[in-house]
């Protein structure tokens, strides 16, 4: 489902085999977490994952959502609501202060944005990255 969203994101194709490594690494701690969304028909329709960091400007515990992907063809069905809402419980049971998100940019995603102001984001300004 990650290769999915990355393929989307970027606009080639990324192949599932080469996350497979960051994949393992990332479900080895206890700090990241995923929660998967399946079909009727038990098939992979979504994903969520998420963080879980301390951060002294939010008062503690917070949880980055790093991956959400729906299928397309599920995209109308709330299933990106529910993953969210799963997100949300997990965070309230850890007593997290708070979820944040980097969202795509607005000019070419707009509906992603749109879409984590609908389930009560609200924006706090861009992130940036240093690749080490």
């Amino acid at each position: 489902m990650v290769a999915k969203l990355l393929t989307e994101l970027r606009g080639s194709s990324v192949e599932e085999h080469s996350l497979t490594s960051v994949v393992m690494e990332c479900m080895t701690t206890d700090s990241y977490i995923a929660f998967l969304a399946f079909s009727e028909n038990k098939e992979c329709i979504g994903i969520i994952s998420v963080s879980q960091v301390r951060a002294v400007y939010a008062g503690g515990l917070i949880g980055i959502i790093q991956e959400l992907y729906v299928q397309p063809e599920m995209r109308s069905m709330h299933i990106g609501h529910k993953l969210v809402k799963t997100v949300v419980d997990y965070g309230v049971s850890r007593q997290w202060k708070r979820i944040e998100v980097g969202a795509p940019n607005q000019s070419n995603w707009q509906k992603t944005f749109d879409f984590y102001v609908r389930e009560g984001f609200s924006a706090i300004g861009p992130r940036l990255k240093k690749i080490l």
